[in-house]
């Protein structure tokens, strides 16, 4: 890869989360961002790593623009309805859900979300 190519500190990012290296997943998710700004993948990795270091404000911002760079990403509409259900903001977290549910009806993780939520 190219020294300039967001895929490394992706890819870094990632081991560093399975590692429980968080502080430094979110310097390799920086260092993604950087590269790539309009790639949703670097903040979906700033996010997973936020949430372990127990910021889920900045995590929630971060998935939001994620979505707002790919709308339609399934991957980034779960994580933020698991990041809503666990604040228990439920009517936001239901309304992500009904939204990843419209892209792909047969996700079986959104579903069970979406039927354990409070009516």
């Amino acid at each position: 890869m190219a020294p300039r190519d967001p895929r490394g500190p992706l890819v870094a990012s990632e081991v560093l989360i399975e590692l429980e290296r968080f502080e430094e997943a979110l310097a390799s998710a920086e260092d993604a961002i950087a590269l790539g700004p309009d790639l949703p993948d670097g903040y979906r990795q700033r996010a997973a790593a936020l949430v372990a270091l127990g910021r889920s404000a900045e995590a929630e911002a971060d998935l939001r623009r994620a979505l707002e760079i790919a709308p339609e990403r399934v991957d980034s509409l779960e994580d933020l309805a698991r990041l809503l259900v666990a604040g228990r903001r439920t009517g936001e977290a239901r309304d992500v859900l009904e939204r990843l549910l419209a892209l792909e009806p047969e996700h079986e993780a959104a579903a069970e979300m979406l039927s354990g939520l409070p009516d």
